[in-house]
């Protein structure tokens, strides 16, 4: 299994893209702000994610809830612990057993 799936690989593929034209291209961060090309901070993240959910009509969306759910499923699927670690910043193995 690799890393990412494919179809997440081309989104961030195709959000890279379209980063390259943004006012904040020359940046390091790899998200940034719409409108002017700030980088996009943690609470930036945080009203992003949660007007998402909105937008999708999912209630009590957060960034925790998310990554748990990826980690649960990416472990239903089959997928390797280790690279999950890797994806999402664990240093510890006792994160994916929770």
């Amino acid at each position: 299994m690799s890393p990412v799936p494919l179809d997440t690989a081309r989104a961030l593929s195709r959000y890279l893209r379209a980063r390259a034209k943004h006012p904040g291209a020359g940046l390091p961060n790899v998200w940034l702000a719409a409108r002017d090309g700030r980088p996009l901070g943690a609470n930036g993240i945080k009203i992003r994610l949660k007007r998402l959910g909105e937008l999708a009509g999912v209630t009590d969306v957060h960034a925790h809830r998310w990554r748990h759910t990826f980690a649960h499923e990416w472990k239903c699927v089959g997928g390797d612990t280790g690279n999950l670690m890797l994806l999402l910043g664990w240093t510890s193995d006792a994160m994916p057993r929770l």
